[in-house]
């Protein structure tokens, strides 16, 4: 599962967008509730089911060469504290942001 923060400047302050990130995990967590309790489907957006990834993305209104924050060696961006950070995208390409590449 992708969360995915995107902000048009590059002012925003970090502790701002972790915000808005564990907002998104809570809407899913009331999603699965959902799904739990009236589908009476007990996995439904089960968490051992699927990985999470947690990428900001920043400056997007300007045209520029894209830009990554590296992430630390062997860290994934599965918290919203190690989010992904993607400054001026010009493309983004599916494999970098679910961490294969």
């Amino acid at each position: 599962m992708i969360f995915i923060e995107l902000k048009r400047g590059k002012t925003d302050l970090e502790t701002n967008i972790i915000q808005q990130l564990k907002g998104a995990q809570c809407v899913m967590a009331y999603c699965r509730s959902i799904g739990q309790i009236f589908w009476k489907e007990n996995n439904f957006l089960a968490p051992d089911k699927y990985d999470c990834r947690f990428i900001s993305i920043r400056n997007i209104s300007i045209n520029k060469k894209p830009s990554f924050t590296q992430n630390k060696p062997g860290q994934l961006h599965s918290s919203p504290e190690n989010m992904l950070k993607i400054s001026s995208p010009h493309n983004l390409y599916f494999k970098r942001l679910v961490g294969a590449i």
